[in-house]
């Protein structure tokens, strides 16, 4: 079987040398003509152990934006972006033209692979009218499954190949094949499913629950302001109890393609059919709440120390949305500055991993600059270096991460807080 990985993003490109390194022909699909220039001369940002090490193991690659060479592929992995729009409603126009471009260009008989992430019931009410408005019949002219992705930017131990998957397929016949096609192309454990709707369903739970877990500690992060605790040694506390618990921590924003937007999908879909997910949508409403709920804590506590937050120069440490990676998808930080910016603070930030957005070209200078600093993201870089090099020309470090101690801070009469803290 030939492969073509169609989208060559976080979750393509280390399917597509997964793909290479168990030996399937297969090549890797985008229109983005830069992003596939970049990749034939070895160039990416994106990080993980899977990507890196294809990279240096395999000088010569398979990719392309030329549409023709889709009719060559007996297998289609389709792994593009599923955004919201602007009332949070799903954007299925990737996933629409990716499959378009299947029909029109790919050959009958093939197995097509989704990946990227839809609500219940998509490839049955989106997907599948497509090949019938084509004129394709399923396991005839082509057979569907939906296996979502599952990755976690930068985390070197849990990667494409290791990561148990679950599968749906929209026969009997297109559940198989797609069975027998995971079965080998990745190491780790398959789940059939019963349907492909209970398939789609997977990923959104998955990330719902993250995002009402985060949500929970977020609030309890609120309380332990107004009450005077401090919310991270609570959750260690609690953490000790070896079971029926699993411990989540609060932060500025949450940020990624999967946690803010999937649960919408969800929400979105539910209220389609009749019935408003009240909860769902209040976790979402406390997550967004977390950068407007930092700007009001640092321009509270700058006031308590005699200072307005107009024209005081704030540090943000950190734009990516997690650590040690450059992913700035949905990143909390965004909002945190433009809310800065509108109370006409002095913003500027500073990233090792994303220098386009850095105001600064290393920690020390951008630290010497500062009077407030503000953890967003809490990369390794700043965890070792930060208590070496910072000066008392800061007069508040606001650690959106909860990731020091204070203690740190306090020695050099510099006063810390925290989320909850």
């Amino acid at each position: 079987m030939k492969i073509c990985i169609i989208g060559l993003g976080y979750v393509g490109l280390p399917i597509y040398f997964q793909a290479k390194n168990k030996g399937f022909d297969v090549f890797g699909f985008d229109l983005n003509e830069k992003k596939v220039n970049d990749f034939k001369k070895g160039q990416t940002e994106i990080v993980g152990r899977i990507p890196e090490e294809g990279f240096k193991k395999y000088k010569e690659n398979d990719f392309t934006f030329d549409k023709n060479r889709l009719k060559e592929a007996d297998v289609f992995i389709i792994c593009v972006p599923t955004p919201v729009d602007e009332f949070k409603n799903p954007d299925y126009s990737f996933v629409i033209n990716a499959t378009q471009l299947v029909i029109d260009h790919g050959k009958k008989g093939c197995l097509i692979s989704e990946e990227s992430t839809v609500n219940p019931g998509t490839m049955n009410e989106v997907v599948v009218p497509l090949f019938e408005k084509a004129g394709w019949k399923i396991d005839k002219d082509y057979f569907l499954i939906h296996c979502p992705e599952r990755i976690n930017p930068g985390d070197k131990k849990y990667e494409v190949d290791n990561i148990p998957r679950c599968i749906g397929g929209i026969s009997e016949q297109s559940l198989e094949k797609g069975y027998e096609l995971y079965s080998k192309l990745i190491d780790a454990p398959i789940k059939k499913m019963s349907s492909i709707k209970a398939a789609e369903m997977t990923k959104i739970v998955e990330n719902t629950f993250r995002d009402v877990n985060i949500a929970y500690v977020n609030q309890l992060a609120k309380i332990a302001d107004v009450i005077d605790v401090d919310i991270k040694e609570v959750i260690d506390g609690a953490a000790t109890k070896p079971f029926a618990f699993m411990p989540h921590y609060p932060g500025i924003g949450i940020g990624g393609h999967c946690i803010p937007v999937d649960p919408y999908y969800l929400i979105e879909y539910s209220k389609h059919k009749g019935l408003d997910p009240k909860f769902l949508s209040l976790a979402r409403e406390v997550n967004d709440s977390m950068p407007k709920y930092t700007v009001g804590k640092v321009q509270a506590l700058l006031n308590e120390l005699g200072k307005p937050l107009k024209n005081t120069k704030i540090l943000v440490l950190g734009y990516s949305y997690k650590a040690n990676v450059s992913d700035e998808r949905e990143t909390p930080s965004k909002e945190v500055i433009n809310i800065l910016k509108e109370r006409f603070a002095d913003v500027k930030v500073y990233d090792p991993y994303i220098q386009s957005k850095s105001d600064f070209d290393s920690l020390g200078s951008a630290l010497s600059w500062a009077e407030v600093v503000i953890l967003a993201t809490a990369h390794k870089e700043f965890l070792e270096y930060v208590p070496q090099k910072i000066e008392n020309n800061i007069i508040l470090f606001f650690d959106g991460r909860n990731a020091f101690d204070k203690k740190i801070f306090e020695q050099k009469g510099i006063k810390y807080t925290g989320i909850g803290r």
